[in-house]
């Protein structure tokens, strides 16, 4: 099992997790490209660790589908259109 607080996630604590859970932005603003949004791989921020992938997956689902009611309208607003969402990956 695992907890959420304050927008961090974390599964069964003192253990080496396997798999890093983290959003990020794919676009950023710029009124010179078509729709306003040029391609840009934006920083990471962390989320949460993993045991496993499937609780890897869970994780970022849930993260996703909470995001409004998390950040609040606006804030979801601006991460819909800039493709900010949840991500995991193996820890090496």
């Amino acid at each position: 099992s695992y907890y959420c607080s304050a927008g961090t996630c974390r599964f069964r604590q003192n253990q080496k997790k396997k798999y890093r859970i983290f959003h990020r932005e794919w676009w950023k603003e710029n009124p010179e490209w078509p729709n306003g949004l040029e391609p840009h791989i934006g920083k990471s921020r962390k989320i949460g660790e993993a045991d496993t992938e499937e609780e890897a997956r869970k994780m970022c689902a849930e993260w996703n589908e909470s995001r409004e009611k998390q950040f609040g309208k606006a804030a979801f607003k601006r991460m819909d259109r800039l493709s900010d969402k949840a991500e995991f990956e193996a820890v090496s």
